[in-house]
């Protein structure tokens, strides 16, 4: 009888995993025999990858901040009309109505750029070599930080350039801010006045169509406009004219002393709810950096009156020199740390305010001094009109036009007193979060993910290597 022989389940697990293991110490034996290869691919990939970041200028980056204060109600483009809209249509939007993202986008354009460098030069007369338009449109990048803030990034292989840039960005952003919104108010009032000055060509009309019916009708005592004699009627049409045109005026006269009181009341109330100073923030040199350029002129300035005494090899001239190259050698060394230091200046609202109202007394002095003359005229040149019922209708009729476009006159005036004061306060819907200060270390090249990448890349290499060998 044949014994049941065991059947192959028993031993296989151990079969597979004795066969397993060979096969492991094979691999690792191989990678051990040819490390040589690894050693040299690690090698040349470790050493091309150090010469390459050494060989890569440093990158520093500045980074100021600005806010774009946007009205209730208003942050949204969009949300009335479609609800669920997203993207560039639903980002806040600044007071001129574009979206966040539109605004960070213009911070980078060649305009503002140009103004950016002209900025710079302006204060940094010394900066050497000039930064130019393209220099500071190729460093500049804006990220937008929801809701109201955008970053603005400058780039330049000197930290204190990329410092220059981000800042005065920063503040041409500001200053745009500032004129656009100050130009669509002085728009504004520049039609007002236009209106007005349409107006006035009405008002003259009017008064010219009541004198001539006054004249027409006979309701004039010519007389009384007259001097004597044969002058009577030249004078008295004369007398006409001037009485029409001194009426039209004082018309005008009294529209714009009414105005002009009011806005003086409107701008006092809104200087009373300002503060004459305001606290601003100021980055000052950094003291030590003045003091070592100081001093380096100073021995400068020496050394010349040193040598028309001395020679060259004289041991004071050689003092000299080496502490000018010690002076110098401190100022490539340091690093530049501006101070933020709180000062009170003068509110420029305020200040504005202040000078428009002292324009305007000066123009009620002036209205006034322009109502007793021409009170005084109408008063010399006044017409004597008869009781005639049904042509007195007829004249009132024109009376009413004209005290009618009075009115709309003075209404006018109010509101482009209004305007002024609007714009007299207006200011940018762009603010100035932060400033950068000096960067301190670069952020390019980015040397230690750039070498680890490198050691990654050359053990893979090197062990594929040993397994083609």
């Amino acid at each position: 009888m044949d014994r049941p022989t065991p059947g192959p389940s028993a031993n296989a697990p151990a079969a597979g995993q004795q066969s397993t293991i060979p096969d492991l110490r094979l691999y690792v034996g191989l990678v051990l025999r040819r490390s040589w290869a690894i050693a040299i691919v690690f090698g040349v990939v470790f050493v091309g990858a150090v010469v390459y970041v050494s060989s890569l200028p440093s990158i520093f980056e500045a980074t100021s901040k600005i806010v774009i204060l946007t009205p209730p109600g208003e942050r949204y483009v969009g949300s009335l009309s479609s609800p669920g809209a997203t993207g560039e249509g639903a980002a806040p939007v600044g007071g001129s109505g574009v979206s966040l993202g539109t605004e960070a986008r213009m911070v980078g354009s060649r305009l503002r750029a140009e103004k950016t460098a002209v900025l710079i030069r302006e204060e940094n007369a010394d900066l050497s070599p000039r930064l130019t338009t393209d220099e500071i449109t190729g460093s500049l990048a804006a990220e937008t930080v929801e809701p109201d803030e955008i970053r603005i990034h400058a780039r330049s292989k000197s930290p204190e350039r990329a410092m220059l840039i981000a800042n005065a960005t920063a503040a041409i952003c500001m200053e745009e801010s500032t004129r656009d919104a100050s130009g669509e108010l002085r728009n504004r009032r520049e039609y007002i006045e236009k209106l007005l000055k349409t107006l006035e060509g009405e008002m003259r009309k009017a008064e010219s169509d009541v004198a001539n019916y006054l004249r027409e009708a006979g309701l004039i005592e010519e007389g009384l406009l007259g001097e004597s004699g044969k002058e009577e009627g030249k004078a008295g049409a004369s007398g006409l004219s001037e009485y029409a045109s001194s009426k039209a005026e004082k018309r005008m006269v009294d529209a714009q002393l009414t105005a002009t009181r009011a806005y003086i009341a409107a701008l006092q109330q809104k200087q009373n709810s300002l503060s004459r100073t305001e606290q601003v923030s100021t980055l000052l040199e950094d003291p030590l950096l003045g003091e070592l350029r100081k001093r380096l002129t100073t021995l400068e300035v020496d050394l010349i009156q040193a040598k028309t005494k001395y020679t060259d090899q004289n041991p004071k001239i050689q003092d000299i020199q080496d502490e000018i190259a010690e002076v110098k050698r401190r100022l490539q060394e340091h690093t530049p740390k501006p101070i933020e230091v709180p000062t009170t200046q003068v509110n420029p609202v305020y200040e504005s305010l202040q000078q428009r109202l002292f324009e305007s007394e000066m123009k009620i002095v002036e209205l006034e001094a322009q109502q007793q003359a021409l009170d005084a005229q109408i008063s010399k040149t006044r017409t004597a009109i008869k009781n005639l019922p049904e042509k007195r209708q007829r004249l009132e009729g024109l009376n009413r036009i004209a005290d009618g476009l009075g009115t709309r006159y003075a209404a006018l005036l109010d509101k482009l007193q209004d305007a002024r004061i609007d714009e007299a306060v207006q200011q940018g819907n762009v603010k100035i979060a932060d400033l950068s200060g000096v960067p301190k270390r670069p952020v390019l090249p980015q040397r230690r993910k750039t070498l680890l990448f490198a050691i990654l890349i050359g053990l893979a290499g090197g062990i594929a290597l040993a397994f083609f060998l």
